[in-house]
């Protein structure tokens, strides 16, 4: 046999050899990279605040979670996805995996160093609390991604060491992913809506019926009838209760109770009682005769009485609605309070961290005012008093309601638009009986506002005026004192014709 014959055949088998120490390093080092890709979490930011930039938010929710995070670009995919948006002097915060989120809102500091400290501390309260798996599961797949690196590098380290003189100490061993901790509420309910393992029941009473045994207590049931009250873990169906209804961890589907709902976690779905709703968090519809209570829900709470929650996304619709935080949404009812709301609609509404202004105006009719304008950042109220010199032989008192849209707003100016009712009513006495005459203004106006000094500007608009009245002596006054559109009043005192007038005016004042 030659010698190059020799050679050749030595070094196929050299490489033969070698192939499958090759494959296992390719794999382990795909592996790594796989696991790391695995471990991303992706950040969507949208709107700014000057002085903090995407890469700063991502680094600092980064470092919070101890997981990669990468900002959201074309082809970046990941286990879950964090949603930070700008709004003002608030950032709101959602983190979502697994096909739920949770979302809350907190206000920024005033110093933008501070800014992504505090949203990376918001993001890790909401991963912890509320993914607290999804986020060991990464954690242990980055330790896992670079264990497998480590791994994979060493035979290749070794078939090469160091030069002697280049000797340094061992790099210390990575420290071990700090503990998760133990989440301090249950995931949303519509993790949990799957019908596997549910079963029917039916109770008379708690502890009559399927809920007598633990095993049907912390069972969850597809269909549940409960006489006077029944009682079991969770529900993915339907539940009907002559009076009550309780779910001591989540409930998907309907239920609806002669009395009360009560589920002690999340809802995904909707509650109909006759008297009270009660569930912690959740996406769905309240309705209730007399009382809803969620701590933050998505949708609609409806009652003839209090709806009260911590936060709503979406709609509270009652006589009496008390959000103690944040309404993302709207806000109708007679009475209304919230420490913040974008849409507040009713007789008097409290936002607690709204805006409050105090206006003195008059119009072209003389009728001079004082009012609190009040509402949150786009709708408000306006609750006024006044006097109108006109209109008769003598001045009227006139009080006035008001609804109003902040329709812009800038450093050099604002634009309301308002409408207003005003009441002029009248009591005149005889010697026969003594008369109540009607006299309603409804009035929409323009009214813009322009920086004078500190606290205080110009206020000044156009407006269109619809005058009813059935006071014999009501007549329009000032330059522009309109059309009457017709007149039905006779010319006695004791007439109870009407009388309505179309026309337009202006409005000037000052506003603090």
């Amino acid at each position: 046999m030659s010698l190059s014959l020799l050679l050749r055949r030595s070094l196929v088998a050299g490489l033969v050899a070698l192939l499958p120490v090759s494959v296992v390093l390719v794999a382990s080092r795909a592996g790594a990279e796989v696991a790391a890709a695995d471990a991303r979490l992706v950040l969507r930011i949208d709107g700014s605040i000057n002085g903090v930039t995407p890469e700063q938010l991502r680094a600092a929710i980064s470092a919070e979670l101890g997981v990669r995070v990468d900002l959201e670009a074309p082809g970046v995919q990941g286990r879950g996805v964090v949603v930070v948006r700008f709004q003002g002097t608030n950032a709101v915060v959602t983190f979502e995996s697994g096909g739920h989120g949770v979302t809350r809102t907190i206000p920024l500091p005033k110093a933008s160093a501070q800014v992504s400290v505090a949203v990376a501390l918001l993001v890790g309260n909401l991963a912890r609390d509320e993914a607290a798996e999804l986020l060991a599961e990464l954690q242990i797949s980055v330790s896992v991604g670079a264990s497998a690196s480590a791994s994979a590098s060493a035979p290749a380290s070794a078939s090469a060491p160091a030069p002697a003189s280049a000797s340094a100490p061992a790099p210390a061993p990575a420290p071990a992913p700090a503990p998760v901790p133990v989440p301090v509420r249950p995931l949303p309910a519509g993790s949990r809506c799957t019908w596997a393992g549910a079963t029917l029941g039916a109770d008379f009473v708690p502890g009559l019926g399927s809920s007598t045994t633990e095993k049907g207590r912390s069972a969850v049931r597809i269909a549940s009838l409960n006489g006077i009250g029944g009682v079991s873990r969770g529900l993915v169906g339907v539940e009907v209760g002559g009076a009550f209804n309780i779910q001591t961890e989540f409930m998907c589907g309907a239920q609806l109770a002669g009395a009360v709902n009560v589920v002690t976690g999340s809802i995904a779905g909707v509650q109909l009682a006759g008297g009270a709703n009660i569930a912690l968090d959740g996406k769905g519809v309240q309705v209730s005769g007399g009382f809803n209570y969620a701590r933050d829900l998505y949708g609609v709470q409806l009652t003839g009485g209090l709806n009260l929650a911590h936060n709503v996304y979406g709609v509270q619709l009652a006589p009496v609605n008390v959000t103690v935080g944040r309404v993302h949404g709207v806000q109708l009812g007679v009475f209304n309070y919230a420490d913040d709301v974008d849409v507040p609609i009713g007789v008097l509404s409290i936002v607690r961290n709204g805006r409050t202004h105090i206006d003195v105006f008059t119009n072209d009719s003389l009728m001079s005012q004082i009012a609190i304008v009040h509402g949150g950042r786009r709708v408000h109220n306006i609750w006024g008093l006044g006097v109108q010199p006109g209109f008769g032989e003598k001045a009227r008192l006139a009080a006035t309601y008001g609804i109003g849209i902040r329709a812009a707003s800038s450093g050099s100016f604002t634009l309301d638009i308002d409408a207003l009712f005003t009441s002029l009513t009248r009591f005149r006495g005889t010697g026969e009986r003594t008369m109540e005459f009607f006299t309603f203004q409804n009035e929409l106006r323009a009214l813009f506002g322009v920086p004078l000094v500190a606290n205080m500007q110009l206020i000044f608009g156009p407006s269109v005026r619809v005058l009813v009245s059935s006071d014999p002596e009501t007549k329009p006054v000032g330059p522009l004192s309109g059309t009457k559109l017709h007149d039905e009043r006779g010319a006695a005192p004791y007439s109870n014709g009407t009388a309505t007038w179309l026309s337009t005016g202006v409005t000037v004042g000052l506003r603090f």
